[in-house]
C-alpha cells in the first residue's frame, strides 16, 4: 500500500516518489503529468521562461520534500542522477541540472554533487511500462561508475524524473552497491501508472 510518509512523499518498499504521472495526460495543459513532462523532458533544450518557471517550481519542491528524507549530517550523502538514455560522457539531463541547483541554493555543503558518477557508455532505448525486469541485466550493460571515490561508504540518493518499469533505478541501484555505495535511497519525482488505475 502506498502512502505518505512524514516528509509528504509517497512511500513503497524500494521507492520514493510525490507525483503520479498519467500518459495519457502528458498533452493536457495545466495538468500535472503535463507539468511534469515539460519540466523533465524540455528545460534542457527550451530554456524559455516557462520552461524555468517549471524548473524552479519542481526544484522547490524537491528542496521541500526530498531533503527531509536525508538527515542533514555534511558529507554523508551523494546525490545522484540516472543517465539520459543517451550515450554521455557527462550528464546534461534536467535531474544534473535539479542537483546543482538545490546545492547552489540551498544546501552548499549538506550533501555531494554525484550527478556524473553514473553515465552512459552507450544509447539504449527506453523502457516501457510492464517491462520484464530482465531489462535490468540490459541496463548494466550500458552504464558505469566514473567515480567511486565519491560513492564508497556513502549514503545515496538516487533520483529520476520518471519510475516506470523500474530497470532502469535498478540497474543503477545494484551498480552504485556494487561498487562500494553502503546504501541507496529511489526517489523519482514521478511514478507512471495507466489511467484505467486512477481511482485505485
Amino acid at each position: 500500500m502506498n502512502c505518505p510518509n512524514k516528509t509528504g512523499i509517497i512511500s513503497t518498499n524500494h521507492l520514493n516518489y510525490i507525483y503520479y504521472y498519467y500518459p495519457e495526460e502528458k498533452y493536457t495543459y495545466g495538468t500535472i503529468s503535463d507539468e511534469l513532462l515539460r519540466f523533465a523532458k524540455k528545460y534542457v533544450f527550451e530554456k524559455t521562461e516557462f520552461h524555468q518557471h517549471l524548473f524552479d517550481k519542481f526544484v522547490n519542491v524537491f528542496n521541500k520534500y526530498v531533503i527531509k528524507l536525508l538527515n542533514g549530517n555534511i558529507d554523508t550523502y551523494v546525490i545522484c542522477c540516472v543517465p539520459p538514455h543517451e550515450a554521455c560522457e557527462k550528464n546534461n539531463n534536467t535531474m544534473s541540472h535539479v542537483i546543482a541547483e538545490v546545492k547552489k541554493k540551498y544546501f552548499k555543503d549538506f550533501f555531494i554533487n554525484g550527478s556524473d558518477v553514473i553515465t552512459r557508455r552507450y544509447t539504449i532505448a527506453k523502457s516501457s511500462l510492464g517491462e520484464e525486469k530482465r531489462t535490468i541485466e540490459r541496463q548494466l550493460n550500458s552504464i558505469e561508475i566514473k567515480h567511486p571515490e565519491l560513492i564508497n561508504n556513502k549514503t545515496i540518493l538516487l533520483i529520476d524524473d520518471f519510475y516506470t518499469s523500474g530497470a532502469t533505478m535498478e540497474a543503477c541501484k545494484k551498480l552504485l552497491l556494487d561498487n562500494g555505495a553502503k546504501e541507496v535511497i529511489l526517489f523519482a519525482f514521478a511514478k507512471t501508472r495507466d489511467m484505467r488505475w486512477h481511482n485505485e
